[in-house]
């Protein structure tokens, strides 16, 4: 077990690295050799746990979106504790797919350059296509959970309104991405009213 233990960590410690990276210096920046100084291995080992670039770069896609469905999840659970409403709560998590800060900005900037690889690149296409229904489905989970609360109206799809503010919030940061004095957060909550446009005493989402 502490040998499979230890591969994990450092296909862990590799991956990390090769998303720092990413980060810092855009996808051209990855390459086997980068990912080895930053994470202070060899290539040879790089290449041991990661047999191509584009396993290592379908890693990193991974890695990132895993961050921000993170970040979501966290603030559900702190939404929760504090009986928040499913509205503020999915304005919230929501925003995270927003460059509202420098750290969210380059996120984004990383996330674009990655669709722009999946066009060439189905392992990358496949990670975005899973990633986006996911996020969608578990959406639609929430707008479910808003019925029941009162939260939004009985009479709509949950899918459909799940997959209306998904196409939102992605046009929303893709065009603050080139106009950053967009105000997306406001934007993003006009949306978000629209879906869950009544109050409820205490509601529970789950992203």
């Amino acid at each position: 077990m502490a040998r499979t233990a230890d591969h994990d960590a450092r296909r862990r410690q590799m991956a990390r690295a090769a998303r720092d990276v990413a980060l810092d210096e855009g996808l051209s920046g990855v390459t086997v050799a980068s990912v080895a100084r930053r994470a202070g291995v060899s290539v040879g080992l790089v290449q041991h746990y990661f047999s191509s670039k584009g396993a290592l770069m379908q890693r990193v896609f991974v890695d990132l979106l895993a961050d921000v469905d993170s970040r979501v999840a966290t603030i559900v659970e702190q939404g929760e504790e504090e009986a928040a409403s499913i509205r503020e709560m999915a304005a919230l998590g929501l925003a995270e797919l927003l460059p509202l800060d420098a750290a969210r900005i380059r996120e984004c900037q990383v996330r674009r350059e990655f669709h722009a690889l999946a066009a060439g690149d189905e392992g990358i296409a496949v990670v975005a296509r899973d990633s986006d229904r996911a996020f969608r489905e578990r959406l639609a989970g929430v707008v479910r959970n808003a019925q029941r609360r009162g939260e939004a109206a009985s009479d709509v799809e949950p899918r459909r309104v799940a997959q209306q503010l998904w196409v939102t919030v992605v046009g929303i940061g893709a065009t603050m991405l080139l106009d950053p004095s967009l105000s997306g957060t406001e934007l993003l909550r006009d949306a978000v009213t629209s879906a869950f446009p009544h109050p409820c005493g205490r509601q529970w989402a789950v992203m």
